[in-house]
């Protein structure tokens, strides 16, 4: 069996659902404030769906999400993790999108991830080197100052995968973006990675290693 909760926050919702192998089984909710108080109303009950029958909880834990939302569902996760010493599969937004668009991916040497602050003056990047399969550190990057960046010049080996619909384009500090995709994901993304995790039984089993991945 692999039935997988799935906790996530995307578009300022926190989200979850119920997902067996790649079809998601139960109905996707999204709540705000009230969300410990209605997650076992509106997911188990109303559904009438065994609590005991989850066989792992897959969580996102960023970056580029809010803190205090994905304490929230550590917070859940945590719960869950205590009554049925369930597996945990932890996601990461790059990840997703590595195995999202693999096929792409694949093409280049070398990947660049962007994720921009809130209020758009704070840049982050982290690299991942295909051939490796590794990732550098989280970098930052901050668009109010005026050092010159001689990272985001075009190259035919590098791809640029951006958090948001916003270009820059500054000569004197070279930071431009040209070959790059804007990405998004969905719950249809998240289930088939986590159940692909699942099946390779990549997860821990220790609540205490999840830890926000935040910007």
């Amino acid at each position: 069996m692999s039935y997988i909760l799935n906790l996530y926050e995307n578009n300022n919702f926190i989200n979850y659902n119920i997902s067996y192998k790649k079809k998601k089984i139960l109905i996707f909710n999204k709540l705000y404030n009230n969300f410990h108080i209605n997650f076992k109303k509106n997911l188990f009950n109303k559904n009438n769906f065994n609590f005991y029958n989850i066989n792992a909880i897959s969580i996102n834990l960023g970056p580029s999400i809010n803190y205090f939302k994905i304490k929230s569902l550590l917070s859940i996760v945590k719960g869950i993790y205590i009554s049925l010493n369930t597996p945990i599969i932890t996601l990461n937004e790059y990840s997703i999108i590595i195995f999202k668009k693999s096929k792409i991916i694949n093409l280049y040497n070398k990947i660049i991830f962007i994720f921009f602050s809130y209020n758009y003056n704070i840049l982050y990047y982290i690299i991942y080197y295909v051939k490796n399969k590794k990732f550098s550190k989280l970098n930052k990057f901050n668009l109010l100052n005026k050092k010159i960046i001689n990272l985001y010049k075009y190259n035919k080996n590098i791809i640029y995968f951006i958090n948001k619909k916003y270009k820059i384009f500054i000569k004197n500090n070279k930071i431009i973006f040209i070959n790059y995709y804007y990405y998004n994901y969905n719950y249809k993304d998240i289930i088939n990675f986590s159940y692909y995790l699942y099946k390779i039984k990549k997860f821990i089993n220790n609540i205490n290693l999840c830890n926000p991945i935040y910007i």
